[in-house]
């Protein structure tokens, strides 16, 4: 290997503090309140026509000690099918008319009032889908989220869930062998917050 020559190195593009924008940019977000009391945020950016959605379900009404069961019903959700379609052609038909549809359940620890460090025992929990389609299939993807969300067969998909289960113990059992350090660590700070 021989060292790069005084020329070549002058011809790499530098980045300067000059070249950094000084101002933040501020996203914009639209508010509209949804027939139900839901609320759809819209977020106008640069996508090149593709279009991004996470539909959020709040979990405050379930109860704490049930809220480990929803993470297994959002792992569960869209392996069952619905009761017109099986698992293997809601995979395809969300596979052919959608970049992907994926589900979530997002705890975190609100923020006080005007961004202050909140109670450490309170938390929002919320059930997620988050999906991506072109602007013209964003009708098929909403129709998709709405059947994984109301018309999920989980009562014929009792051998996918023992199969679930199974994966998810195996899988903690190889985690904690590789990674014991870790659960040691959120055991040891899971009292200072419920989050924890």
């Amino acid at each position: 290997l021989k060292e790069d020559s005084e020329e070549d190195l002058k011809s790499i593009p530098r980045v300067g503090l000059a070249d950094l924008e000084r101002e933040v940019k501020t996203i914009p977000t639209d508010f509209a309140k949804l027939p139900g009391g839901g609320e759809l945020l819209t977020h106008p950016l640069p996508t090149a026509g593709v279009v991004y959605a996470d539909v959020l379900l709040d979990l405050q009404s379930v109860p704490l000690e049930d809220l480990p069961y929803v993470r297994f019903l959002s792992a569960l959700i869209d392996e069952v099918g619905t009761s017109d379609m099986n698992a293997v052609q809601m995979q395809r038909k969300i596979g052919a008319r959608t970049g992907g549809i994926s589900t979530a359940v997002l705890f975190e620890q609100p923020s006080g009032p005007a961004g202050s460090v909140a109670d450490p025992y309170d938390i929002v929990s919320y059930f997620g889908l988050r999906g991506k389609s072109t602007g013209e299939k964003a009708t098929d993807l909403f129709e998709l989220m709405h059947s994984l969300l109301t018309d999920a067969n989980l009562a014929g998909g009792q051998a996918k869930a023992v199969e679930l289960l199974k994966e998810t113990q195996q899988s903690l059992e190889s985690s904690f062998i590789s990674s014991g350090n870790s659960y040691a660590g959120m055991r040891l700070a899971a009292r200072n917050s419920l989050l924890g």
